[in-house]
């Protein structure tokens, strides 16, 4: 495949406040299949783009005291009382740089902030870690997130309108007890050579997900590898990522993503992206990015894209059933903070423009939204070329 060139967005939409955007998600209306609107936050509120009319129709603003890390949609089955009937309830939640885990109760009908019902304070943390939303696999909806000691991770799940720690992961490895650790003084490999205690591994930096492993990220390099199913058992395995030069010593992680059970996408400051293979921690593919950039956040369709906001201003769409950099976008003027690819049902644009979905034409075009520190949100339908015996 090769992308068309000249590929600009079809629409940009403005924040109305002076500061970033930090994520941006497409949402549905209610149980359909039709996207007709873009969640995003910024420092501490959080608007609801409607795509038909470009303008923001809800604003929610927070409790929290600091940025915005993370936001998403939250949905919860309940059987309404006295009833066989179940109701679905949609929640809006968001986690800060202050610590606080907020869920927000939203009349989706009227498209008003009804209340904030629920907020928990799981501690501040000293990185930009952002949560790793879980909700695949028929399962409960969770949420993994640092816990404030920079050493291990909770994670969080819906029950009756509430969030609720429902486990803890314990970032050691397996059959190692905390007293079996290296002092916070010493540096002390295992017999693998893989680094194991607190000032060695750094700031917890990114979290991944998916149907198997929570993937942890360390500011090191160093990336934990714990059973989703397991949280008492600590790591099953350790590894580091690659520099362009092996000699050179691993530079801090700042994003790492999961492609399916398969994949592990790794950004760094060292103007890499690495791609590993899960199972055996083999390196598949290393791509460069230009000096002195590094990777925000990514993204996927769920079937053939791998989408990287960057520090360049620059947003970078890879092909990992090929292991091919497929091609650029260029719009924003500062940070590329977040993107977002839509993986189900279509964005509906309203009357006169019609409706665009990535499996519309079977892995032909890519629909993502895109925010920066430059205030905008742009949202993109990406088209590729099939060269001549390609798939």
């Amino acid at each position: 495949l090769t992308m068309v060139s000249q590929t600009k967005p079809i629409i940009i939409l403005r924040q109305l406040s002076n500061d970033s955007v930090s994520q941006c998600h497409f949402i549905s209306q209610g149980e359909s299949d039709s996207c007709t609107s873009i969640l995003a936050s910024s420092k501490n509120q959080i608007s609801i783009f409607d795509l038909k009319t470009r303008r923001i129709k809800l604003k929610i603003f927070t409790s929290h005291s600091s940025t915005i890390l993370s936001c998403g949609i939250l949905q919860e089955e309940r059987q309404q009382l006295g009833s066989d009937e179940i109701l679905q309830s949609r929640f809006i939640a968001s986690w800060a740089r202050d610590g606080h885990v907020e869920l927000h109760e939203i009349d989706w009908r009227e498209m008003k902030h009804v209340c904030c019902l629920h907020r928990l304070l799981i501690g501040k943390v000293a990185s930009f870690c952002k949560w790793a939303l879980d909700v695949g696999g028929g399962e409960t909806p969770a949420i993994f997130l640092p816990h404030s000691n920079e050493k291990d991770v909770l994670k969080l799940i819906l029950r009756e309108g509430h969030l609720v720690i429902s486990d803890t992961f314990l970032c050691r490895r397996d059959g190692q007890s905390d007293d079996d650790s290296a002092s916070d003084d010493e540096v002390s490999p295992d017999t693998e050579g893989t680094i194991l205690n607190k000032k060695a591994r750094g700031m917890l930096m990114s979290l991944a997900v998916n149907s198997r492993y929570l993937c942890i990220a360390w500011e090191s390099g160093l990336i934990s590898v714990l059973d989703k199913h397991r949280p008492e058992h600590g790591a099953l395995f350790e590894f580091k990522t690659v520099e362009k030069d092996p000699k050179e010593f691993p530079q801090p992680i700042t994003e790492i993503h999961t492609f399916g059970d398969e994949y592990l996408a790794v950004g760094s400051s060292s103007s890499v992206v690495n791609i590993f293979r899960l199972d055996d921690q083999t390196l598949v593919k290393q791509y460069d990015l230009p000096h002195k950039s590094g990777i925000n956040h990514f993204s996927n369709d769920g079937h053939r894209f791998l989408v990287a906001a960057g520090w360049d201003h620059r947003i970078r769409i890879y092909d990992m059933k090929r292991h091919k950099a497929l091609g650029v976008l260029k719009f924003h003027t500062d940070t590329v903070n977040c993107v977002c690819v839509l993986q189900h049902g279509h964005l509906d644009l309203g009357e006169g423009e019609g409706m665009i979905s990535n499996a519309e034409k079977k892995g032909r075009n890519l629909v993502i939204c895109s925010g920066g520190s430059d205030r905008r949100i742009a949202v993109w339908n990406i088209q590729f070329e099939a060269k001549s015996g390609a798939r």
